[in-house]
């Protein structure tokens, strides 16, 4: 249909975001720990196959039961380990990067039992979903270290001082702070509505939305562009500094 646009909070979106940021930070080889549920099964088959696109290397993927609390065992088989210890070495040799798709409840579970069996040289990635969107430094403290992707309403402090943002805030305050991607998602997408043909139009225009920079692909699917952020003493700090043009991200532009 000519007339019709698409824009969404989409997980596969992000995921695949996570595979390009990962990538042009250098790692070429990946773990990844998924839910074993439909949603973990979504976000595992978009992060892997943009992966692969990008020429990366799944060396294992694992998905993990979310009602669990003792995930050893399912460690153990990413790691290697229940192969030996010279298979656990080799893989934490081979290994560069995990990609985490988990809730900040089970991440806080997983992450100090990857930290047990000594995964922690290997910088782990994951999506806005690891976050609840308010800071938590006592209960986030394990997940220090973990990088993710959000929209500039959940990461930029600036944004606070957004009207639109003051106002929801304030008129729905419970629903605001538990709900505020989605309603940074009904912002922009009542703002973008005038801009449509522009950006259209107009190649490489983009708009700063609530939810991130946003590009109308030639789909007519508006992409999002997230601000990134590292777990600190259990906040997130955003990453100011861009991904240098890493050797793979210039071989992938060439004609």
């Amino acid at each position: 249909m000519e007339n019709l646009y698409q824009f969404t909070l989409s997980p596969e979106d992000e995921a695949r975001g996570v595979a390009e940021r990962a990538w042009r930070d250098g790692h070429n080889n990946a773990l990844a720990l998924i839910p074993s549920n439909q949603w973990g099964q979504r976000v595992g088959n978009a992060f892997t196959e943009h992966w692969k696109q990008l020429g990366g290397k799944l060396l294992e993927l694992q998905a993990y039961d979310p009602d669990e609390e003792d995930y050893s065992l399912l460690i153990q088989r990413l790691l290697n380990l229940d192969e030996g210890q010279s298979a656990y070495f080799q893989r934490l040799h081979d290994a560069d990067v995990i990609f985490l798709a988990a809730s900040p409840q089970q991440a806080r579970r997983l992450i100090p039992q990857l930290r047990f069996y000594r995964a922690t040289n290997l910088p782990v990635y994951s999506s806005s979903y690891v976050y609840t969107g308010s800071p938590d430094p006592v209960r986030d403290l394990d997940l220090d270290g973990v990088i993710f992707s959000d929209i500039p309403w959940v990461l930029n402090k600036n944004a606070q001082h957004d009207p639109r943002y003051q106002s929801l805030a304030a008129a729905y305050p419970e629903k605001f702070k538990h709900l505020k991607r989605l309603y940074a998602l009904g912002c922009d997408a009542y703002q973008v509505i005038p801009r449509l043909n522009a950006l259209r139009q107009i190649q490489d225009m983009t708009f700063e939305g609530a939810t991130g920079r946003l590009r109308l692909d030639s789909g007519r699917y508006l992409r999002r562009e997230l601000i990134w952020a590292r777990f600190k003493e259990g906040q997130p700090q955003p990453i100011t500094t861009q991904p240098s043009s890493s050797q793979h991200y210039e071989t992938r532009n060439q004609p």
